[in-house]
């Protein structure tokens, strides 16, 4: 959820004309000639995060027709690969400089992420009480891992504080806060030697998977939803794919054979989901991180899914294209304020639930539920905007007035 480039208000007020991105070559547009203008990572970025709205929403038809449907992984996945690649492009440059820079600047965001964090878990927490009492529905009270605070509220919130608690769909900020701190560690090791990097998060995750090791939940028993020990190697794979960009190679650049396989990983992948072919695939004496379907350690076929796919879509001319195209510039524009439209849409999820759960909604009323929660997004990232280039603005013109 680093922010790589400014939305278009921001190009609006500073009246600036991007030029037209160079059509990349068929099939091989990871050799980008100006990568500071590829597009491509925040129209993704802009697809998974109304996605994970739509899937965060449950109870209407749209959710039949989102990404999971149609294979192992989900826009989980896809956004903490796409987050690494963030990471590398926004801190690689002060890596290089020194590895402290590259911590205080990682470090300073992924504070600002944990403060995100409890903003919204309290600000989720208040609109699920005040909307159940509203409704005369308290059935929320008791869902999404809330029930602990009203056991034990001083006990949950020392969890809260320390992500030992987590609310149901509240799971990506904290994974990304420890992955933010680790992440200058990780560039150092993509610059010098990345396969060697890539090869240790692979064992580090595969040891994980294996012991079933986790952070621990507290007050709960368990460990977090998304292991972090596992869900590193999906953020070093990006972390790897932004450093290559960042110093103008090409990592993983495209083999047609590669290409074929990935392809029919991914038609295999949908068959076995929309079919339920499942039984055909389950192998339950294996060891699961290899042959399972398990999230929280973003087990082998899952791994592979978002891997493939990531792999298909950097190498489709087509995906350039419609990343630079008109239509797409709302998704850019929510996908280059990741931040603010994650945070906006994760307490509107929470909130929508509790009233579709006292009044379940017909089809129309689930578009309109939808569209209403985008719309709320795309204010949050119009604000986020606006602040920046206020911002902006007040820098330059307090480093005008110190040069003069």
């Amino acid at each position: 959820m680093t922010d790589v480039q400014p939305g278009f208000i921001h190009d609006v007020v500073q009246s600036l004309h991007d030029p037209k991105t160079p059509k990349s070559p068929p099939m091989s547009p990871t050799v980008i000639p100006n990568p500071k203008r590829d597009q491509r990572l925040d129209f993704l970025r802009g697809i998974a995060l109304v996605t994970i709205f739509v899937n965060h929403v449950p109870g209407t038809v749209f959710e039949n027709f989102t990404s999971r449907n149609f294979g192992f992984s989900d826009a989980a996945e896809a956004f903490v690969l796409m987050s690494g690649i963030a990471a590398a492009l926004a801190y690689t440059k002060a890596t290089k400089s020194s590895i402290g820079e590259g911590f205080l600047k990682s470090s300073a965001r992924a504070l600002k992420l944990y403060w995100v964090h409890l903003l919204i878990t309290v600000l989720a927490l208040v609109s699920v009480v005040w909307i159940s009492a509203a409704v005369g529905n308290d059935d929320m009270l008791g869902r999404n891992n809330m029930d602990a605070v009203f056991r034990d509220p001083w006990t949950a919130a020392l969890g809260i504080v320390t992500f030992g608690h987590q609310f149901g769909y509240f799971n990506i900020l904290p994974l990304y806060c420890v992955l933010m701190l680790a992440a200058p560690l990780m560039i150092a090791a993509a610059l010098r030697a990345p396969r060697l990097f890539l090869a240790a998060s692979a064992a580090v995750w595969l040891a994980a998977g294996s012991t079933r090791t986790n952070f621990p939940n507290f007050p709960t028993d368990g460990g977090w939803f998304l292991d972090p020990l596992s869900w590193q190697l999906v953020f070093a794979v990006g972390v790897v794919v932004g450093v290559s960009k960042k110093e103008g190679r090409a990592f993983c650049a495209f083999h047609p054979a590669a290409f074929a396989a990935a392809a029919a990983y991914l038609v295999i992948a949908c068959a076995v989901v929309q079919f339920s072919l499942w039984n055909h695939i389950l192998l339950p004496s294996m060891p699961e991180v290899l042959f399972g379907f398990n999230k929280m350690y973003v087990t082998l076929p899952r791994l592979l899914h978002v891997l493939a796919l990531a792999y298909v879509l950097i190498h489709m001319s087509s995906v350039a294209s419609a990343a630079n195209a008109d239509w797409s510039r709302p998704l850019r524009f929510l996908g280059s304020n990741s931040l603010s439209v994650f945070a906006t849409g994760s307490v509107l999820c929470i909130a929508l639930q509790t009233v579709m759960n006292a009044y379940p909604p017909t089809v129309i009323e689930g578009f309109i539920i939808l569209a209403f929660g985008l719309g709320a997004q795309f204010v949050a990232a119009g604000c986020d905007d606006v602040s920046s280039v206020i911002r902006t603005k007040v820098a330059m013109a307090g480093h005008a007035t110190r040069a003069g």
